[in-house]
């Protein structure tokens, strides 16, 4: 599964301390699929089942295309992105049903919960509204916000995550079909034939 290829994600929020659109227009993620931990929380009787994966990082790199209030800093920037999340803890919530061949997804939810993030954006800096594309190559036009980020990473992050979530939840709501074929008989040991 590693490393996942996206495309077109983007991160929008229009209130709260990030006002910002994120977009990435090509992007991969590792460490998804290097899982040091897994914890099954429950099995409800609508064939929904919970559980907790642990990730020791988890790296996206690629394009980048950013613009908005992060706080207190106006942030704008287009080029290279390294993001790692490192200590990942990833809530799923996975409703499936019985197919003939074995499971599959009816559903899927995912809440990642970082326990530390670094980012490095290339061609980011602090800005007026009105900044050109030129300006943002101008080295004595940058400012450290890169450094900004990661000293303020657990706020900014906090105000984005919900759109973090659900952008999670649709790129891997298709690999959950694997998941399911993979940990089939432990879904059956756990949760019997329950399907709604």
């Amino acid at each position: 599964m590693d490393p996942v290829s996206m495309s077109e994600i983007s991160f929008s929020r229009g209130y709260g301390p990030v006002r910002a659109d994120i977009f990435f227009p090509s992007s991969t993620l590792s460490g998804v699929s290097d899982v040091h931990d897994i914890t099954y929380v429950q099995c409800a009787g609508d064939a929904t089942l919970a559980f907790r994966t642990h990730h020791k990082s988890v790296v996206q790199q690629g394009s980048y295309n950013l613009t908005g209030n992060f706080a207190t800093v106006f942030a704008t920037g287009k080029g290279a992105a390294h993001i790692q999340l490192m200590d990942v803890t990833i809530q799923h919530s996975l409703r499936w049903r019985s197919a003939h061949d074995g499971f599959r997804v009816r559903d899927y939810r995912g809440t990642v919960m970082p326990g530390h993030m670094k980012v490095h954006y290339s061609n980011l800096r602090s800005a007026t509204r009105d900044v050109t594309p030129a300006e943002c190559q101008q080295s004595q036009l940058n400012v450290d916000v890169n450094k900004y980020f990661n000293d303020n990473w657990r706020t900014l992050y906090e105000a984005i995550s919900p759109s973090v979530d659900y952008t999670f939840s649709a790129v891997f709501r298709d690999y959950m079909d694997a998941l399911l074929q993979a940990v089939g008989p432990e879904i059956q040991a756990a949760c019997g034939d329950a399907d709604p």
